[in-house]
């Protein structure tokens, strides 16, 4: 993890096996391509904070303060995470999902998780447009605001008063 934190997406084979004290053909061995290697980093980090994720989406609180702690929790991890940070900071969105899930296996445990949330809150609110386009929306905008720093600089405060003013009121209905 060290080392993606330092290189970001130009990290080789080469730097995990001098990381990890071992050859190149081990490495490859247990991960195949490059891009398998960043997919299974993404993959296992994901279902940690995922798994961070369930009880603040299981709260007993109005869907909306859930889903707004959620998103501020994510981006919060993100710029707390060095490997993380550098993968979105040195990134453009629609050139890295390619390289590092080109399986699309890290979209899809987003997916995953996140949908029966999704779909269980449209019993308290109504939102604005179906759960998959509503999802998709709303990871859009969490990337923006991982990767463009607001006016008001982008601390949590910041952050959640973005999210509770925009995001939130934007994916609902009325």
């Amino acid at each position: 993890m060290d080392e993606l934190a330092q290189r970001g997406l130009d990290l080789t084979i080469d730097d995990v096996a001098r990381a990890a004290d071992t050859t190149r053909m081990t490495v490859y061995r247990h991960f195949g391509t490059r891009e398998a290697l960043l997919t299974t980093i993404l993959v296992e980090d994901a279902r940690d904070r995922l798994a961070e994720l369930r009880p603040i989406l299981e709260a007993d609180a109005p869907f909306a303060t859930r889903l707004g702690d959620a998103i501020v929790n994510v981006i919060a991890t993100v710029k707390a995470s060095p490997h993380l940070r550098a993968i979105v900071a040195h990134s453009n969105p629609g050139e890295v999902w390619p390289q590092v899930d080109p399986d699309g296996r890290f979209v899809a445990l987003i997916w995953d998780t996140l949908v029966p949330y999704l779909e269980a809150a449209r019993s308290e609110v109504v939102l604005r447009a179906d759960v998959d386009r509503t999802l998709d929306w709303l990871l859009r905008q969490t990337l923006g605001l991982l990767l463009v720093e607001g006016r008001d600089g982008s601390g949590t405060d910041a952050i959640r008063a973005d999210v509770e003013t925009f995001v939130i009121p934007s994916i609902l209905a009325g």
